[in-house]
């Protein structure tokens, strides 16, 4: 699952980082959520969208960056991919991506970024910075939304105009992050708003 144990915790952390010089992550704060607390409740998805479901087993992230970039490129990547090149580029350029660790691993212990960085590969989960490596390698920008109480919008640009926008759907379900992907579907929606 996405944001690991303390899904919202470790998100929040995560958007504060806004200042990298290599990336630009910026909270969103004219997208307005209903308040959402029991999960029996009906999803509020922003208008003219529709949910794309990622696989729920510690993937979630990589499976919607992999559909991020197959939208911007044509080009079918492999999820066990994405994670080698993610691992690759955060350890061979620690300068520019640990600024966007939060100091704490998917389970909420704290962890030095080499220690994390070296877990990329294997490990089911991932959030923010390794979201961030993708759009810098692929030149997608991701919006991130949820409708969970206390979860800001984030955007996630590279430091070139995108080629693309790709929009990520964050829930908690006890206390774990979990991406899927939103599109948009014929008619009026709010992706204008967002964008």
């Amino acid at each position: 699952s996405g944001s690991g144990v303390n899904g919202r915790t470790r998100l929040a952390r995560a958007a504060a980082v806004t200042t990298s010089p290599w990336l630009l992550i910026l909270l969103i704060v004219s997208y307005s959520r209903p308040s959402r607390k029991p999960r029996e409740k009906e999803v509020q998805l922003p208008k003219g969208m529709m949910l794309q479901k990622e696989d729920g087993r510690g993937h979630c992230t990589y499976e919607a960056a992999a559909r991020a970039v197959r939208a911007a490129t044509g080009q079918r990547i492999a999820v066990s991919a994405l994670r080698k090149i993610v691992a690759t580029d955060a350890e061979s350029n620690p300068a520019k991506w640990e600024p966007l660790h939060d100091g704490t691993s998917h389970d909420g212990k704290e962890v030095a970024f080499e220690d994390y960085v070296g877990h990329i590969a294997a490990e089911g989960h991932g959030g923010i910075l390794e979201l961030s490596i993708i759009a810098e390698r692929f030149q997608i920008q991701f919006l991130i939304l949820s409708d969970e109480e206390g979860v800001p919008a984030i955007r996630i640009q590279p430091t070139k105009q995108a080629a693309t926008t790709h929009i990520l759907w964050f829930t908690i379900d006890n206390d774990v992050g979990h991406y899927d992907s939103l599109a948009p579907v014929e008619g009026d929606t709010q992706l204008g708003l967002l964008l």
